[in-house]
């Protein structure tokens, strides 16, 4: 470039540059035009300048002009055939457009390019999830189907099972239930039982089922209420309870069915275990006397069975006598009879029934090697019937003469008469 050649150009305050200038060459006029350093050809600028009103043409011309921003895009910052400027002036453009034409129109079709690359990965991504989505569908479903199946087989195993328990004989289970103790027994044949209903009021129960149920209602009424509301067990209402429990006829005396169930248990008991003493005591009662309307009988009178004394026949019972068996070996024991009796019973009834008492043990399997009572006179007055003294405390036995039966006496009933007598007296000395 030749020193002498005219040089206009506009400066950048915000820069400290020239961001637009124009040069006229010396040797021919021709004119060039720079926006931000890069030449542009401008429209209605000529080539060659003949005069200075051409060249206050072209300075308005390029005042005008503002250098093109490009695109805007970080991937095509600017077009390739960008003019470089925007004329200000040119109708349908001013100064706050910043970009050419060219500029223009590829940042739309590049936008345009975008958006519709974005809709088509959104697309992609929707048909991805679907196809998930429809994936996971068919997982279920197979799972699903794969547990209907098991579900089906199941159902035919349990189908299979019932009709093998309805073709069991009795026989069968009866066998089965024999390796169970006795009360398990009892709880299985009275779930098989309530099974064969199809409706609950109308079961039965065994006796020995009832027996069961009053056990557990006497210890806990709460857990027999769970037991029974919850079908845990084949447990009859607390109502039920109470009808089987008045048709249950208590009764004065000795009862076979008693010494009976005595036989059963002693068949099933070792010879040791079978052995133990005859207990007898009295206790004071209030006179009373109802009238049973099911049994059609008087309650309260005197009853000593075939013992009754004459002169007591139709009296007021005031004193119970009661007989209990209780075994050497074992925790249980066994009430035999009770009888009621118009004050003490006398030494000769003690008597009789003692006897009878000893010979339906000893039948019923059971060993009777002693009879305790306490020291009252009377109690004393049958000892001296079996001939039993202060050198003498046994007698040979009333069911086998091999044996030898003898007699004890409560010692606590010494401390209580003891007691008594010191309670009684409003002093007393000690020596």
């Amino acid at each position: 470039m030749v020193k002498d050649d005219l040089v206009i150009g506009w400066f950048n305050n915000d820069k400290d540059t020239v961001f637009k200038k124009i040069i006229i060459y010396k040797n021919n006029l021709n004119i060039q035009v720079f926006v931000s350093k890069v030449i542009v050809n401008v429209e209605g600028i000529m080539q060659t300048a003949t005069d200075f009103e051409d060249i206050e043409k072209i300075i308005a011309i390029v005042n005008n002009l503002q250098a093109c921003s490009g695109t805007g895009l970080d991937k095509s910052p600017q077009s390739v055939a960008c003019y470089g400027y925007v004329d200000a002036k040119k109708p349908g453009t001013s100064f706050t457009d910043s970009r050419c034409t060219v500029c223009s129109k590829e940042r739309k079709n590049m936008i345009d390019l975008q958006r519709i690359y974005t809709l088509r990965q959104r697309e992609i991504k929707k048909k991805l999830k679907k196809q998930k989505s429809i994936g996971r569908v068919k997982n279920i479903t197979r799972k699903n189907s794969r547990l209907n199946n098991k579900v089906f087989k199941l159902k035919e195993k349990v189908g299979l099972l019932k009709q093998k328990c309805a073709t069991a004989s009795a026989a069968v289970i009866e066998n089965e239930l024999t390796r169970l103790p006795e009360s398990q027994q009892e709880a299985v044949r009275a779930c098989f039982a309530a099974a064969k209903l199809k409706d609950p009021k109308g079961n039965r129960y065994s006796i020995n089922w009832i027996y069961e149920c009053l056990l557990v209602k006497i210890k806990s009424r709460k857990v027999y209420e769970h037991l029974r509301t919850k079908k845990i067990l084949a447990l009859p209402c607390i109502d039920t309870l109470g009808k089987y429990i008045s048709k249950m006829s208590g009764q004065y005396g000795f009862q076979q069915a008693i010494f009976d169930l005595l036989a059963k248990k002693a068949n099933c008991m070792a010879p040791e275990d079978k052995r133990g003493i005859l207990l007898l005591d009295e206790m004071k009662l209030s006179e009373s006397v109802s009238f049973n309307k099911k049994t059609l009988k008087v309650n309260g009178l005197v009853n000593l069975g075939n013992y009754t004394p004459e002169h007591q026949i139709n009296s007021k019972g005031d004193h119970a006598l009661v007989l209990m068996y209780q075994p050497f070996r074992g925790k249980w024991v066994q009430a035999l009879a009770v009888f009621l009796s118009k004050g003490c019973a006398s030494s000769t009834v003690l008597h009789k029934i003692v006897m009878e008492c000893v010979i339906l043990l000893e039948r019923s399997g059971f060993h009777v090697d002693g009879i305790a009572t306490d020291g009252a006179t009377w109690n004393r007055s049958m000892w001296t019937k079996f001939g039993i003294s202060s050198e003498n405390v046994s007698c040979e036995h009333i069911h086998d003469s091999s044996r030898s039966l003898w007699f004890l006496s409560d010692f606590p009933h010494l401390i209580k008469n003891f007691r008594n007598c010191i309670v009684k007296q409003s002093e007393f000395w000690v020596i």
